[in-house]
Formats: C-alpha cells, sequence, structure tokens
C-alpha cells in the first residue's frame, strides 16, 4: 500500500503564555490522519517563521533540524516491521515513549479485532468536528452490522469478506425493514470504518474498496391523513392504553406541527396566552440539545388544547420507531389504508392550514420551526380543490367553446371527458 508522509512545525499565536510564548508544535500527517506533538521548546510565534526559514543556524531551526530527523528514523523503523499499522498516532506515541514501549501492545494488521478497529476510527474521527448524533450513527450501524451478520466484536477485523456487506444489505431491508436509502447510509457508515483501517495499515485488504454503493431510489412522498381521516382517528374504538397515548401524541402532532423531539420537551410553563389564543413559542429541540436558530410558534387549536390539558403539559414520549410500529396498529383499527409514520403528522397539519385554512407558506413555516419556506414546501400536498379555487380568484370562468372547437379538431376525443 502506498503511504504518504508529512512533517511541519508550527508555533501559534493563541497559544502563547504571558511571557508571549509558545511550543513548538511538530505536525506529522500519514495517508491524510494528522496528529500533533507538542514540545517543551518555547518561541515567540511572530519569530518563529523568520528563525525556521532562516539559512544561518539557529536554536529554533537546529531544534526542528533534530526532530525531524528523530520522526523520520521512527517512521522508516515501522515501515520495515511486518504487520504494524503506521499510523499519525503510533509514530507520535514512540515519539514519545519509545518504539519498543510502544509496540508491546499496538494491535497489528493479524490480531486487531472488529471492536478494536471501531474503537480506533472513532479516535480519529473524534479529531474532526462531528456531531455526537453522526458519532450515534456510526455506532448503530456497527452494531446492525455484527449483529445481522452474525460477527462478534472479538472477530479479526481481517475475518469481514465483501459477502458480508451483501448479507447486511438483504437483511437490513427484508428484516429490519430500512427504506432503500436508509439501508443505503448505514452500508456506507460501516465502509467508512474499513476504508480507515485500510488507509491506516490496520487491514491489508479492505474488503468493501470496490463496492459501489449508490443513494438508492427515493422514497415515495411522505403521506398525509385529510381532517376527515384524522377525526377518524380520533373517534376509533382503541381500549389498550399503549395504543392511546400513541393517539394522542400523533393527533397533538397533527394539531400542531410539532416533532417528536420538540413534543418530548414540552412543559406546563410553555404555554402562553395572547389575543384571545393560546399557544407555545420555543426553539426547536434538535440532536439533544435546544437550537435557538430554529424557533417555532404554534397556535393550540381547540383539539390540541384539549390534549395537553389533559396530560397536564407533560405530554408522554415514545420512541419514533414503536411510534411508527403502533400507528400501523391504529390505522388499521381506524380503517385507514394508509402507511403512516410520525411525519405524517407533521405533513398532514402543513397540509390542513395551507389548503383548508389558507394559511401563507411563510406562517407555516414558522409555525414548524423551519429555517426556509422550501423545506415547508416539502411537506405540502396542494390538492387540485386548492388550484382551481386559486384561478377563480384571479380569472373569469371559462366557456365551453374552446373545449367543443378542440373535439371537433380531434375527433377520438369525442365523448372524452375534458
Amino acid at each position: 500500500m502506498y503511504n504518504t508522509f508529512a512533517i511541519r512545525f508550527e508555533a501559534k499565536k493563541a497559544k502563547a503564555n504571558k511571557a508571549g510564548l509558545s511550543s513548538i508544535c511538530i505536525v506529522v500527517t500519514i495517508n491524510k490522519q494528522q496528529t500533533i506533538i507538542q514540545t517543551k521548546q518555547k518561541v515567540k510565534p511572530e519569530d518563529f517563521k523568520k528563525l525556521y526559514n532562516s539559512r544561518i543556524a539557529n536554536p529554533v531551526k537546529t531544534f526542528c533540524d533534530n526532530e525531524r530527523g528523530k520522526i523520520q528514523n521512527i517512521y522508516s523503523t515501522l515501515l520495515t516491521m511486518p504487520d504494524i499499522a503506521v499510523t499519525a498516532q503510533l509514530v507520535k506515541e514512540c515519539y514519545v515513549n519509545g518504539i519498543k514501549e510502544t509496540l508491546s501492545n499496538e494491535p497489528t494488521a493479524k490480531n486487531i479485532t472488529l471492536q478494536g478497529l471501531f474503537n480506533k476510527f472513532m479516535d480519529f474521527k473524534s479529531t474532526e468536528k462531528i456531531l455526537p448524533s453522526t458519532f450515534k450513527k456510526f455506532k448503530i450501524a456497527y452494531e446492525t452490522f455484527l449483529e445481522l451478520t452474525n460477527h462478534k466484536k472479538t472477530d479479526p477485523a481481517s475475518a469481514i469478506k465483501h459477502i458480508d456487506m451483501l448479507v447486511f444489505e438483504a437483511k437490513c431491508m427484508n428484516e429490519k425493514h430500512y427504506v432503500e436509502t436508509t439501508t443505503k447510509k448505514k452500508m456506507k457508515y460501516v465502509r467508512s470504518v474499513f476504508n480507515f483501517g485500510q488507509s491506516a495499515g490496520y487491514l491489508t485488504i479492505n474488503p468493501f474498496s470496490m463496492m459501489v454503493i449508490g443513494r438508492g431510489e427515493k422514497e415515495e412522498p411522505t403521506q398525509y391523513l385529510t381532517y376527515e381521516e384524522i377525526q377518524k382517528v380520533k373517534d376509533a374504538d382503541i381500549r389498550s392504553d399503549r395504543l392511546q397515548k400513541t393517539r394522542d401524541i400523533f393527533l397533538f402532532q397533527c394539531f400542531t406541527g410539532l416533532n417528536i423531539s420538540d413534543i418530548s420537551v414540552l412543559k406546563p410553563e410553555d404555554i402562553q396566552h395572547k389575543d384571545g389564543y393560546y399557544y407555545i413559542e420555543k426553539a426547536r429541540y434538535k440532536q439533544g440539545k435546544f437550537n435557538k436558530k430554529y424557533k417555532y410558534t404554534t397556535i393550540l387549536f381547540e383539539d390540541a388544547a384539549e390534549i395537553y390539558k389533559a396530560y397536564q403539559g407533560h405530554i408522554p414520549y415514545i420512541s419514533t420507531q414503536k411510534l411508527n410500529t403502533y400507528l400501523g396498529e391504529i390505522m388499521e383499527i381506524a380503517g385507514i389504508d394508509k402507511h403512516i409514520t410520525s411525519k405524517c403528522g407533521r405533513t398532514s397539519f402543513a397540509c390542513y392550514v395551507y389548503n383548508t385554512l389558507h394559511m401563507d407558506v411563510s406562517i407555516i413555516s414558522k409555525m414548524m420551526g423551519h429555517s426556509t419556506i422550501k423545506q415547508t414546501q416539502e411537506y405540502l400536498e396542494i390538492f387540485s380543490q386548492t388550484v382551481f379555487e386559486a384561478v377563480k380568484e384571479k380569472t373569469e370562468p371559462q366557456d365551453l367553446t374552446l373545449i367543443d372547437t378542440i373535439k371537433q379538431l380531434y375527433p377520438e376525443l369525442a365523448g372524452t371527458k375534458i
């Protein structure tokens, strides 16, 4: 495998102490992986470049040349050792602790386990600016891969073959019932771990390097419920406490347009009153924290207010996965032949206030906490009736002479409704 290797030195002004001195740092990059070694040598950051690039010998230049030589020797030595994964982090550890001491516990390409490879990958990812939710996605994909391919965490990473990814793909769709786009995303998360393993030298062969993983076919547009269907759900004879709670959560979505995560953090004191209306104005709850960049202001219509009062402002929480499963049972009881998920609640709300209450898209966007109107438009399903109503407001009704003329010109359309 071809390796890339680079060394550079820096002294950052932001890291300077009270005396104006900063440590000289060594930046080691191997196969696009980077690590920083902080040395004890101090220098004024504003003088560093001049001293480092000087043709005249000085303490800073001499120090950098010596340390560069040490790191190059470590790197060259590691390359001669069989089954050693030469990484930037390993070079740093050898520089600090010595080669012999470091290699006594370092995993090799022959003995690194799946868990060991995943841990190394996550350590590498921790150096990048990645949200906690993304870390969680990698972990879930990795654990799902182990579950569906019947591999253990202690299995050697080198035991994974190309067929394992094919099995993973098939079982994701047939056993987990993931849609194709979700399956492809999980496959890409798993492949990232093995791509890292090969580039870092932990794997001599990447079983997925030649695999092309597309985006998958686009999912069908999200279903929505009409106002009449929402009333069917509301009036359905549901006796199970589990399904009753699920129905209340879903109906609250339909009547407010709120996301499940936003509903889960509602408190009694969040409700406000103005001009005869009860409303909630709050920052969106995204990825485990409140994001003030996204705010929503939603009116509590009568149906939503009833649910809110029934639970005294503490609406129960059910995970999205369970909620979607339970909604299938509820739709069957209500006699609605649609594949409904939690997202359909927000979609139903958007469609109702747009097509029935005729609210402006910008207002709906504010109520749902969207950052742009384009996001809201993805939720809207404009009924054909709305199109006719909009046309009637702007134009005069058309007479039938145009249709008669068309049928005369095209006899094959005779008897056809145009």
